[in-house]
Order: structure tokens, then C-alpha cells, then sequence
């Protein structure tokens, strides 16, 4: 759980910087996919983006961040601040079934598998 919680505060960060003056502004460094990608497994990456709607190689720290909390509840509203701690959980914890039911579906899909 603490690689977890460490890798979490990382994304938060990330997406906190990138927030800046504009949110989707992509001209800041840390606003850039290629962040993203370096710090997020493939698998996260394409399950995150097809829930946000986007290209995974297009989609930045922010996005990738705000989708998470989506998915565990956060509304998003312009007068709603930042997600808490308890809504990223719950959505990191959605996003991970979604992954290793990926993982399953690819494994099941392999010759010589049973099931």
C-alpha cells in the first residue's frame, strides 16, 4: 500500500503543477503526456483514457488525475476544490479492478490457457 499511496502523491503533484494559471493549458513541462507516460503503466494509461474520453497519448497528468477522481465520486464543479484523499482511493481502487480485469481477459486469450 505504501508504493501505492507514494506513487498516488506523485500523480497529485504532478497534476498540481501542471495546473498552474490554466489547467489545460499544455505548454507547462510537467502538463505534457510524455510525463505521464514515463511515471504510468500502458495498461493504466489506456484504461484511464478511454474512461476520460481521450487519446492516451495525449492525455496529461491532469486529466489522467482528474479521471481517477471521477471515478470515485468527485463531481468536478468549479467551486468544489481538489478531490480528497478518501474519493482518489476509491477511484484508484475502480481503475485497478478495471486493470487486472484486463490482465485476466489477456491472460484468458492466450493459447494454452484454460478458462
Amino acid at each position: 500500500m505504501a508504493i501505492t499511496a507514494i506513487r498516488l502523491l506523485q500523480l497529485r503533484d504532478l497534476a498540481q503543477i501542471a495546473v498552474g494559471d490554466r489547467a489545460e493549458e499544455p505548454a507547462s513541462p510537467a502538463n505534457q503526456p510524455p510525463v505521464l507516460q514515463s511515471l504510468v503503466p500502458r495498461t493504466w494509461l489506456l484504461i484511464v483514457a478511454r474512461l476520460a474520453k481521450r487519446d492516451a497519448e495525449t492525455l496529461t497528468p491532469r486529466q489522467f488525475w482528474l479521471t481517477i477522481a471521477k471515478r470515485g465520486g468527485f463531481i468536478g464543479r468549479k467551486s468544489d476544490g481538489q478531490p480528497g484523499w478518501m474519493t482518489i482511493w476509491r477511484g484508484w481502487y475502480d481503475v485497478m479492478m478495471m486493470v487486472q480485469g484486463a490482465g485476466l481477459l489477456g491472460a484468458a486469450r492466450q493459447p494454452g490457457s484454460y478458462g
